[in-house]
């Protein structure tokens, strides 16, 4: 009577062998080398990437974006960092970038900061990279031509410690709420230069631990400061409001 258990216990320890469990991870990281490939690929054609003014080992036949050594220094592609074959970085800061960011980019979760600074991308920000839930550095796309609004999907990103910046664009309608959920913030949240309209949120008086550049000037802001902005006392730097259509009186 004990055999047929024993066998059962044989085959599922087969099951789980070492070499199973090996294959298994390899099985992984090539799915893991597919996606990235397949959703920087579109990332590459969305925003003309044969126009870059770098983009060293780019579609370059037998390349893979984290390279054979994962590291964009090497064999991976211009302007991408990764950690065990994960994508954690894009920099591409005045790389003549042109075009609209793909939705699809949002799929790279384990993201840990994006600087698309001084380029010249259009159409709005994708919803999606709201879905960049590891994001803990930056966020910066200033100095572009984006315009719409602003996803509130971004206030997910709570991990982000450093900086968000969307100065120099022509994005409209309101700062969201969600936004005050980003308490880790430590220097900039720039909105400078935009056509944003509205009042300011209240929820921004969560961001208490801002420093150096809290700046909404040059926009159509109306109405009065929140008094919760006034909570925000470890500021340093500059708290620029000027160009608006404030009302009221400095909260104390």
């Amino acid at each position: 009577r004990m055999v047929f258990p024993l066998f059962l216990l044989l085959i599922t320890l087969s099951r789980v062998s070492p070499s199973n469990c090996q294959e298994n991870r390899e099985n992984e990281r090539r799915k893991l080398l597919v996606t990235n490939f397949d959703i920087l690929s579109k990332f590459y054609v969305d925003v003309s990437g044969d126009s870059w003014t770098s983009n060293k080992n780019w579609m370059v036949v037998d390349s893979t974006p984290c390279g054979s050594n994962n590291s964009s220094n090497n064999d991976g592609w211009f302007g991408v960092t990764c950690s065990e074959n994960n994508i954690t970085f894009l920099d591409f800061q005045s790389n003549s970038l042109q075009g609209s960011i793909p939705s699809q980019l949002g799929l790279l979760t384990k993201i840990t900061s994006l600087n698309f600074l001084s380029n010249m991308i259009t159409g709005s920000i994708p919803s999606q990279l709201g879905e960049m839930s590891l994001m803990k550095s930056s966020l910066k796309l200033s100095s572009n031509d984006l315009t719409g609004f602003i996803p509130s999907e971004l206030g997910k990103l709570s991990l982000i410690s450093y900086e968000l910046n969307f100065n120099s664009n022509s994005f409209s309608g309101s700062i969201p709420s969600q936004l005050g959920q980003l308490t880790g913030i430590t220097r900039n949240f720039d909105v400078y230069w935009n056509r944003f309209s509205g009042s300011l949120p209240s929820e921004l008086g969560r961001l208490s631990l801002m420093t150096e550049h809290f700046v909404f000037s040059l926009n159509h802001f109306t109405g009065s400061l929140p008094t919760e902005l006034g909570k925000i006392t470890a500021m340093t730097g500059h708290f620029d409001i000027y160009s608006n259509k404030f009302s009221g009186s400095l909260p104390s």
